[in-house]
């Protein structure tokens, strides 16, 4: 789950993952990798309704997420696409 670390260091108010859409382990990660994420938000969806906690009051929402994990090792460096990921999450 390195890749959600990532993605809620990037995104603080991401609570959950609710539903997994795909994901696809495209090459291995072994030890010492050096391993970078790319996401982009493809939908947002509003829930009815305020959480205590909230950013300024804002209705909780779902969030579509794709994320690309890529591992980076050796000398010198070279990268490899090792997870292509979609998930929806709850965030406030």
């Amino acid at each position: 789950f390195t890749a959600f670390a990532q993605i809620t260091r990037a995104l603080p108010n991401l609570l959950t993952i609710l539903a997994w859409e795909g994901a696809d382990h495209l090459a291995p990660v072994v030890e010492n990798d050096r391993i970078r994420t790319e996401f982009t938000v493809t939908d947002v969806r509003a829930l009815s309704g305020t959480m205590t906690g909230s950013v300024a009051g804002s209705p909780p929402c779902l969030l579509r997420i794709a994320a690309q994990s890529y591992a980076a090792r050796g000398e010198p460096e070279q990268e490899s696409h090792v997870l292509d990921w979609t998930f929806w999450a709850l965030a406030v």
